[in-house]
C-alpha cells in the first residue's frame, strides 16, 4: 500500500477517534420532524393526536377486505359475489369454512387495535397540554369515544380480548392476555359515559368539525351495548334521549340513506 493511502486511512481513523461516532453525531433528527419529547406542547398538535385516531379508520386494515368480510358477507346482508377464483378467502368467510389463519382476521386485528393504540396516546397526553380546557376534554371524550367503538367491534368478532387502556412498553406487547368478555364491555361503557359528559351535540360543533365524534354518537353506541348486554331499559333510555334531543330525523324512504351526493340527517361521528 502506498504512503498517500496509509496517510489517509490513518487520518480517517483519528477523525473517527476523536469523535467516538458518538450518538449525537450519527443519529440526527431530521429537520422539519417533531419527536414525541416535541409533541403535546400546542392546542393544534392535540388536535393532531386525536386525528391520526380519525385517521386510522380510514386505512384498509379497518375498512378494507377484512371489514367487509367480517361484517357483511359472514352475515345475511351480502354474497361475496363474483367469480371464485376472485379474492377465494373471502368465499371461505361466505361458506363459514374458516380458520384463525385466515389473513383477514389479523388485519383487522391489527388495524383496530393500532387505533386503540393512537387513542391511548391522545388519552395519556392531552390533559397535560396549556389549552381551553373546554376543548382539551372534547378531545379526550372523542379519543374514549373511537376506543369504545373499537373494543366495541373486536369483542363482537373475537369474543374475549387484551385489555389495553395505556401506552405499552416494548417489553410489555406479548405480555398481554385475554380478558373475559364482561370486562370489555364494563370499559366500553365506562369509555362511552365519560364521553357523553363531555362531548357536544351535533349542532354545537363548527361547519369545519362536523363529522367529530357527537353526544348522540355515544349514546347511540352505549344503547347498542346495552342491547348486546339485554339491558333493555337503559337501551330505550338513551335511544330516547337521541329522538327527544332534536338533532336527528328519519328519512321518508328507507333507501334514500343510499344515495350518494345527497345530505341527509343522521347520527355522525
Amino acid at each position: 500500500m502506498s504512503t498517500p493511502y496509509k496517510l489517509l486511512i490513518a487520518a480517517a481513523f483519528l477523525l473517527l477517534t476523536t469523535t467516538r461516532c458518538g450518538k449525537e453525531f450519527l443519529d440526527r433528527q431530521p429537520p422539519g420532524e417533531l419527536t414525541f419529547e416535541e409533541f403535546f406542547k400546542t392546542h393544534e398538535q392535540a388536535v393532531e393526536s386525536v386525528n391520526a385516531v380519525y385517521e386510522q379508520f380510514r386505512s384498509f386494515d379497518c375498512l378494507g377486505l377484512g371489514y367487509l368480510g367480517c361484517t357483511d358477507i359472514i352475515s345475511d346482508d351480502a354474497d361475496k359475489g363474483s367469480t371464485p377464483n376472485d379474492q377465494p378467502l373471502l368465499l371461505d368467510v361466505d361458506n363459514f369454512t374458516i380458520d384463525p389463519s385466515l389473513e383477514y382476521f389479523s388485519t383487522i386485528y391489527r388495524g383496530y387495535y393500532r387505533a386503540i393504540a393512537r387513542a391511548n396516546i391522545a388519552i395519556e397526553n392531552i390533559p397535560g397540554v396549556d389549552m381551553d380546557a373546554a376543548t382539551r376534554d372534547r378531545l379526550v371524550g372523542e379519543c374514549k369515544f373511537l376506543r369504545a367503538y373499537s373494543y366495541f367491534l373486536l369483542v363482537q368478532w373475537f369474543g374475549d380480548l387484551p385489555l389495553v387502556t395505556t401506552t405499552l412498553g416494548v417489553d410489555e406487547y406479548y405480555a398481554q392476555t385475554r380478558q373475559p368478555r364482561e370486562t370489555i364491555y364494563a370499559q366500553i361503557e365506562n369509555d362511552l359515559i365519560a364521553a357523553i359528559a363531555a362531548l357536544p351535540e351535533k349542532n354545537q360543533y363548527p361547519a369545519a368539525d362536523l363529522g367529530r365524534a357527537t353526544k348522540a354518537s355515544a349514546k347511540g353506541l352505549l344503547a347498542k351495548l346495552y342491547m348486546l348486554k339485554k339491558d333493555y331499559g337503559n337501551a330505550e333510555r338513551y335511544c330516547l334521549e337521541i329522538i327527544n334531543s332534536g338533532q336527528y330525523s328519519l328519512l321518508p324512504k328507507y333507501a334514500d340513506n343510499f344515495k350518494s351526493g345527497r345530505k341527509r340527517p343522521g347520527i355522525r361521528f
